[in-house]
């Protein structure tokens, strides 16, 4: 009598050769491990074994700190704004400053706002293909505490410009064109939202950085890969805000 271990035409379950420890922790996986923790101690303090109230003072600056070095290991400057917020509440957890976080995370947000706006303003414009305007392939979107709707049908879209300040953007580039080499968008938003919605036959690539906010490319691409004759990179930052990318 023989036992099967598997079919040969199974996918192999073991992790591929080559991959490091950097692969596979993620910040969902020290999430998931926090959220663990934090039902053992509701669990223990509902038994009258710990103290849940003390210990979770130290857990969640912990699981902050994993997230960013998790965050840093896969090469994305955003690690370090959680690495500085599980600092400063491990070093509040510790009575060694008294300053709550916010009291100063939220100025310090407000000055890299600032800066952010400010580099963009001198960032120098990109070269333009002979026979082109600026209205022709480029679109750009600003809203302050307000809503501000565009359309660009251009035959050679090139990219734009968005900026979202506790308000909301969308561009429609259904009817556009991007030109061959691609199209690029600079995007950011804080306290806002962003929404860009592109044809059924381009490719999006992202570059957002999300920090206390999300990006989500919710486009559908066509089945056959050869059908696709555009693509898109979006970058920016997206702070306590959403960028989002739909058909």
């Amino acid at each position: 009598m023989s036992l099967e271990l598997g079919r040969p035409d199974e996918p192999s379950k073991r992790p591929p050769e080559g991959a490091s420890l950097v692969t596979y922790f993620t910040p969902r996986l020290i999430l998931g491990l926090g959220v663990i923790g934090f039902g053992v101690l509701l669990l223990l303090d509902n038994l009258d074994l710990v103290e849940a109230s003390r210990m979770l003072r130290y857990l969640v600056p912990c699981v902050l700190l994993g997230i960013g070095a998790t965050v840093l290991a896969k090469k994305s400057a955003s690690g370090w704004l959680w690495i500085l917020a599980g600092g400063w509440t491990l070093l509040g957890a510790l009575d060694i400053i008294d300053a709550g976080f916010w009291e100063f995370f939220f100025p310090l947000a407000l000055v890299s706002a600032g800066y952010i706006l400010v580099s963009r303003s001198f960032r120098a414009p990109r070269p333009k293909p002979d026979g082109l305007s600026d209205r022709d392939g480029i679109a750009n979107a600003f809203a302050f505490m307000s809503g501000n709707e565009r359309k660009n049908d251009s035959s050679t879209f090139r990219g734009g410009d968005l900026f979202a300040f506790m308000g909301g953007v969308t561009l429609d580039l259904r009817r556009a064109k991007a030109l061959p080499e691609g199209a690029m968008i600079d995007a950011f938003t804080m306290w806002g939202g962003i929404e860009i919605r592109v044809p059924e036959n381009w490719r999006v690539v992202s570059e957002v950085v999300p920090l206390l906010g999300g990006f989500e490319d919710n486009t559908k691409p066509p089945a056959d890969p050869s059908a696709i004759e555009g693509r898109l990179l979006v970058r920016g930052v997206a702070f306590m805000g959403g960028i989002e990318v739909k058909n």
